[in-house]
């Protein structure tokens, strides 16, 4: 798939990646999954993306699980997203931003802003620059926190700093 001392032939890596998958090898399974969610080297099917990657999430791939939740959130299904990003935000600083939202915005949950403050809080002390950047918004808005701009950026700052564009672009701005 990646071309790496050879040409690049993605037709041969689905087919490499199928021939593991039907041994249940689950990297293969997730690229798969990640081959059509991303739609980059293959037309991009998101049908097919959670087929393969329900496969390699029923066999506890983490990574999965997480990009799963991600396309059910984007169609709105949020019951199905919320499930798995609480399955996953113990470990995953992506589940915890995405729960965090949900929480704030009572998607599919009781609406709870003190609860998406302790995921954003936690994933940031993660060193994550999304939640960095966005608990430091939270912070300089005053939205479920006390307003606070030397907090926020510090936090911005510091997700800039680790190349996240829109801290980047907050921080020019602002």
């Amino acid at each position: 798939e990646r071309g790496l001392g050879v040409k690049r032939d993605i037709i041969a890596a689905i087919e490499s990646y199928s021939e593991a998958a039907e041994k249940d090898e689950v990297k293969s399974i997730y690229r798969l999954g990640k081959l059509f969610h991303d739609g980059l080297e293959v037309k991009q099917n998101l049908d097919e993306a959670i087929s393969w990657y329900s496969k390699a999430a029923e066999l506890g791939h983490l990574e999965s699980k997480v990009n799963l939740a991600t396309i059910y959130y984007e169609k709105g299904e949020y019951e199905k997203a919320l499930a798995l990003f609480q399955q996953t935000a113990e470990t995953d600083v992506r589940a915890m931003v995405a729960l965090a939202v949900m929480h704030e915005e009572g998607q599919a949950t009781q609406r709870n802003p003190e609860k998406a403050i302790e995921l954003l809080t936690k994933a940031a002390e993660l060193k994550y620059e999304v939640a960095l950047y966005q608990l430091g918004l939270r912070y300089f808005e005053g939205k479920n926190v006390t307003q606070n701009k030397e907090i926020a950026l510090n936090l911005i700052i510091k997700a800039a700093d680790m190349g996240y564009q829109a801290a980047k672009d907050f921080l020019e701005n602002n």
